[in-house]
């Protein structure tokens, strides 16, 4: 699986970003909300289990960065849209976030 530079800046990483953004300020207002105490703690077990299933989506998404510094900086500024190659646990961890992204709703349902 390849992917251009743009997609990568404009449509993975905000998918990571709607993904933390939902961990952190839904399910917490939810469990500082919440009245009954068994609701509370399936909150904070959802909070937890997704902040460790987070854990190697920002690994590996922070591997293929550093991996084309470059490339990405390159085409943040217009110069360029290379083509990233990811390795097979980036490529993991890119569809991994793909599919906790459709399941949590947090946008469009299909790959652009």
């Amino acid at each position: 699986m390849s992917l251009k530079a743009s997609h990568f800046l404009d449509h993975i990483l905000p998918k990571l970003g709607h993904i933390e953004t939902y961990a952190s300020l839904t399910l917490d207002r939810q469990i500082q909300e919440a009245l009954d105490a068994g609701v509370r703690e399936r909150r904070r077990r959802q909070r937890q289990a997704l902040s460790l299933q987070l854990l190697p989506i920002r690994m590996n998404i922070e591997s293929l960065t550093r991996r084309y510094a470059f490339d990405l900086r390159r085409a943040e500024e217009g110069k360029g849209d290379a083509i990233l190659e990811p390795d097979a646990s980036e490529q993991e961890a890119l569809a991994t976030l793909e599919a906790m992204h459709r399941q949590l709703g947090l946008g469009e349902n299909t790959r652009e």
